[in-house]
């Protein structure tokens, strides 16, 4: 009779571990299973959770996880070289989704091996961008979490989103005209959402001194069926811009806007079908302080929810 190793939570995880190591985490009641580079954490309901970095465990999986230090989604062996185009694909650390290669070399972004937090990033002109292979399609409830910085005050967004195809995945998608997060005052990162493919940009003010330029930042956007919430370095909340609370969001490109681009560095992109709890978003407080050493002299401090 075979028996399952156990342990306590991450407190006596084998130092290093191999793919398929199985233990019983007794103080949460979770199974976690090693897979490549984390735990991949299993509870009581069979519904998986997300490590993200051995320590700070979430309650659900993203639908997607673009880490610029892994762009082969798996370790930094498939990095490209220091301050070239990205002519690749990047993959997501989970569920295998992945981007398109950007085969036109105006549009392909710079993979570069050290930002402000000694972190790789892929740095987009405002003219670069990737396609997702398959567009995310996400309704009521979804969060996303980015940590990038922008190049210039008053950038336009990241991610691009459209309501107009009821087929994600057609080949005639539509990116929309604007994007998830779009710079507009002296703030320089605004926040509005659109059901419609033209969408307009909504009203969206920080706490003071978060804008977008100065420093790599941490960005949360968290919605349910009744409203979102957008935050900067933790529980730094903002009013939601017109058209906050949409349905049938629709992801398909990364860095630029059917008109507009991204004029920065992005260092993650993780989307979640789901809106994540205040537990969770401080897990990835954590995560974030102590990959990105916020709290040091290139990023904030990270405020509790």
């Amino acid at each position: 009779m075979s028996t399952i190793n156990t342990c306590t939570n991450a407190a006596n995880r084998p130092a290093s571990p191999s793919d398929g190591d199985t233990l019983y985490q007794i103080d949460t009641k979770q199974i976690i299973v090693y897979d490549t580079n984390t735990w991949r954490v299993f509870g009581a309901d069979d519904a998986e959770g997300y490590d993200l970095d051995g320590t700070n465990v979430m309650s659900a999986s993203p639908a997607f996880h673009f880490d610029a230090g892994f762009i082969n989604g798996v370790d930094a062996t498939g990095n490209p070289s220091d301050g070239t185009s990205f002519t690749g694909q990047w993959i997501s650390k989970v569920r295998g989704v992945t981007t398109v290669a950007q085969s036109t070399a105006s549009s392909q972004p710079t993979w570069n091996a050290s930002g402000e937090n000694s972190k790789p990033y892929l740095d987009f002109d405002g003219t670069d961008f990737l396609d997702l292979t398959d567009r995310l399609y996400c309704n009521a409830s979804f969060t996303i979490l980015l940590i990038a910085k922008a190049d210039a005050n008053g950038t336009f967004g990241i991610l691009s989103v459209d309501g107009s195809d009821d087929t994600p995945g057609a080949s005639n998608f539509e990116l929309g005209t604007d994007g998830v997060f779009r710079g507009y005052s002296s703030n320089g990162v605004l926040l509005f959402f659109s059901d419609a493919g033209q969408g307009y940009p909504g009203v969206h003010t920080f706490t003071s001194g978060k804008n977008y330029n100065s420093e790599t930042r941490s960005i949360i956007y968290r919605k349910d069926a009744s409203g979102g919430n957008h935050y900067i370095d933790g529980d730094n909340a903002g009013s939601n811009g017109s058209n906050a609370n949409p349905n049938d969001i629709r992801f398909g490109r990364i860095g630029k806007l059917r008109d507009q681009g991204f004029d920065g560095k992005l260092y993650e992109v993780l989307i979640f079908n789901s809106k994540l709890t205040d537990a969770d978003l401080n897990a990835w407080g954590a995560y974030v302080t102590t990959k990105y050493g916020a709290g040091g002299s290139g990023m904030e401090a990270q405020v509790s929810f």
